[in-house]
């Protein structure tokens, strides 16, 4: 498919996000606010870690879980090894870590967990049978599995995913690449609830991904479609 085609599937899922529905999803490098999407530095002198923050406005009064899905690519580039987490020889296998653990910040919101929580990432190379795309799919739970209460209308974070640099050579740290929160499925004490794309649901690596987020297939995700993709 090319980039016009996912453009038009792109603005046409946004088409139909309206504010009103009070569970839009947000995502950003070091916050999750608009001033967050752009990310850029010298990789002759890198910061330790990139962390990905992930919020919603919760549509709920309570919360037990929530599975989020982010994708990548690097498009019309493959990925380079810095991106390839799925390598156990490579310089990036090990350093990539989902938390809920705000206590370092950010701050601008609450935080959606009140207790410890059980984390689990999957990182799945070549999505969409694209060697320049990466699929990363996080599910955070309550450590007891018992439902937290949320106000309704108000944003939470929901997790962390933190990207630390590599030690020694890692070639690819330059290359442009774009991030989109594709999904963010929130599980209640009633039963699953799908969140709602934003224009704030996507982030540029090094600033340099003029199509970014069109490049990255805009999908409809759900419980059942990820357990009969992934079991």
């Amino acid at each position: 498919m090319g980039i016009a085609p996912l453009c038009a599937a792109l603005l046409m899922v946004a088409a139909f996000a309206t504010p009103a529905a009070a569970q839009l999803r947000f995502m950003g490098w070091g916050d999750s606010t608009p001033s967050h999407q752009d990310l850029a530095f010298d990789c002759e002198n890198p910061p330790a870690a990139a962390t990905l923050v992930v919020s919603f406005v919760s549509p709920v009064s309570d919360l037990v879980a929530v599975r989020a899905v982010i994708d990548m690519c690097t498009k019309p580039n493959d990925l380079p090894e810095w991106w390839r987490f799925d390598l156990p020889a490579g310089c990036r296998y090990g350093t990539i870590e989902a938390t809920t653990d705000f206590s370092s910040g950010p701050s601008t919101h609450a935080v959606a967990w009140d207790s410890p929580t059980t984390v689990n990432t999957e990182v799945h190379y070549g999505y969409t049978w694209s060697t320049a795309m990466n699929r990363f799919v996080v599910t955070v739970a309550d450590g007891n599995l018992t439902p937290i209460p949320l106000t309704v209308g108000k944003e939470y974070y929901a997790l962390k995913l933190t990207f630390r640099t590599p030690a020694g050579a890692c070639d690819g740290c330059a290359m442009p690449a774009c991030f989109v929160l594709n999904g963010l499925v929130l599980t209640t004490s009633t039963g699953d609830v799908e969140t709602i794309m934003d224009y704030s649901n996507w982030t540029r690596w090094q600033s340099g991904q003029p199509d970014c987020p069109f490049i990255v297939p805009a999908t409809a995700v759900t419980w059942g479609r990820l357990k009969a993709a992934y079991r």
